[in-house]
């Protein structure tokens, strides 16, 4: 029976119902769990915390618990239209005490500080670091974390927070509030749990990190993927400097494990050395249509490398050999782990490809990108079989649609020769008589015929000199 409620308060309540049906039966190992057949070098140092555990558990209870106060959530939302015109939303949520987020619990933290080589054994007072704290929650387990690793340790607690409404809330929790990082120096641990991807220039605020990180210090960093990124302060709400190249062209054409490859780059470029890392989930309290919202987190543990890399050379060539489609777009997730890292657009770099490939449209070749001060020129490096098929002159095709193209066309032994001539360079016989040869097994590959006979018969011929090839 479909039921069709008329009041916006009846509505909101109806779909809370429908929506809480889906969040029990949600698989919630699903927060935690990667792609392991993705092929990067960060696999080793991935900590995988498999499902929520009891104290995860017990917030979600809680969130459940509170989305059912309607009077509450009614009183909320009057007060956030009125408030709307004076406040940012993050003020108003510290105003009204909303907003209670959660990412890992203090067990969770713990086995990641401890996978990250963070031992708090080792200091009697460390001080402890949380860049745009919010209102403390999610602080505070990770005091709670620090603590339980080592009762005895005292643990001097900084933050800093751009809400004023917030600010307050964490001076009710014994932080010490910053104004800015000018002054710190040799901080132990840091915390900047999903503060990248909101502030004006995340670049920025990483250098300043890495300047005030003691050298046996650890960063923890959330951020959230798909990046997107949204600045609350200024009019454009645009960043300076976004942190990834590839946004907002491509926002959500990644999977979590291009993206996080991406990030990592931009770590060690600037000094970081990747620690550990896993996937969880960055869990909001909900409202009267939901009892809580989520998003996704990767969750780094990064040291100082004492050493910082080399300072970018402009005239530095690199070259990276790809494979693709002529004259059609790729995929920018394939082609983010590559190029990203070195500070190309990868939906750029794909246009550009689709255009230089335009002869070889609907082939599968190589291309090679030199790389030079953030440049990139694209050259096709040929194969025989490209060469072959390319010479038959067979109209383009929907790959999507046709499969298994049989190449039975004709090509000509003059064909064959200007082939052997540029695969020259790269052909292992001594004489341009054994790469006419090699090309001629490729054409019997194809499928092809040559001066409409097998090409097998042409090799028979240039053996008993029926056939003279030239010398060169």
């Amino acid at each position: 029976m479909n039921i069709h409620p008329r009041g916006t308060l009846a509505r909101a309540i109806y779909a809370k119902f429908h929506n809480d049906y889906y969040l029990d039966k949600y698989d919630t190992r699903l927060w935690y769990s990667v792609n392991k057949e993705h092929q990067f070098s960060y696999h080793s140092t991935f900590v995988h915390l498999v499902e929520p555990d009891g104290n995860t558990l017990m917030w979600l209870e809680k969130a459940k618990d509170s989305s059912t106060n309607i009077w509450m959530h009614l009183w909320h939302a009057f007060a956030r239209i009125a408030l709307q015109f004076f406040m940012t939303q993050t003020d108003i949520n510290g105003f009204l005490k909303r907003g209670s987020m959660f990412i890992l619990s203090e067990q969770q933290f713990a086995l990641m500080l401890s996978h990250g080589g963070f031992n708090t054994v080792q200091y009697q007072r460390l001080s402890f670091l949380d860049i745009g704290a919010g209102d403390g929650e999610i602080s505070a387990i990770l005091l709670k974390a620090l603590r339980n690793m080592n009762p005895e340790v005292i643990v001097d607690a900084l933050a800093t927070e751009a809400s004023w409404t917030m600010r307050e809330r964490l001076k009710k929790r014994n932080f010490h509030v910053l104004e800015n990082l000018d002054h710190l120096q040799n901080v132990h641990l840091i915390s900047c749990l999903n503060v990248l991807d909101r502030c004006i220039d995340p670049i920025q605020l990483l250098e300043d990190i890495y300047r005030i990180l003691s050298p046996n210090g650890r960063v923890i960093i959330a951020l959230v993927l798909p990046y997107m990124h949204y600045v609350e302060c200024n009019s454009s709400h645009q960043p300076l400097r976004p942190l990834m190249s590839h946004w907002p062209e491509k926002a959500k054409h990644y999977s979590f494990e291009s993206e996080a490859a991406i990030f990592f780059k931009v770590l060690e470029n600037l000094g970081f050395k990747i620690e550990a890392w896993t996937k969880a989930p960055y869990l909001c309290e909900g409202d009267l249509r939901q009892s809580y919202y989520w998003l996704i987190d990767l969750v780094v543990i990064a040291s100082k490398v004492t050493t910082m890399p080399p300072k970018f050379d402009p005239t530095e060539v690199k070259l990276v050999y790809l494979r693709c489609v002529g004259g059609e777009v790729g995929a920018t997730s394939s082609l983010a782990p590559k190029i990203g890292p070195l500070g190309l657009s990868p939906k750029k770099v794909g246009d550009d490809i689709a255009k230089a490939t335009s002869d070889w449209k609907g082939l599968k070749i190589t291309v090679c990108l030199t790389i030079q001060n953030r440049q990139a020129s694209i050259s096709v490096v040929p194969s025989a079989a490209s060469l072959i098929i390319k010479a038959l002159k067979e109209p383009p095709r929907d790959r999507k649609k046709q499969k298994n193209i049989k190449h039975s066309g004709n090509i000509t032994f003059d064909d064959i020769l200007s082939i052997a001539r540029t695969m020259r360079p790269r052909s292992m016989a001594r004489k341009l008589e054994g790469t006419c040869k090699e090309i001629l097994g490729t054409a019997q590959s194809v499928g092809c015929t040559v001066d409409s006979r097998p090409p097998h018969d042409i090799i028979d011929d240039i053996n008993s000199g029926a056939i003279e090839v030239p010398a060169e």
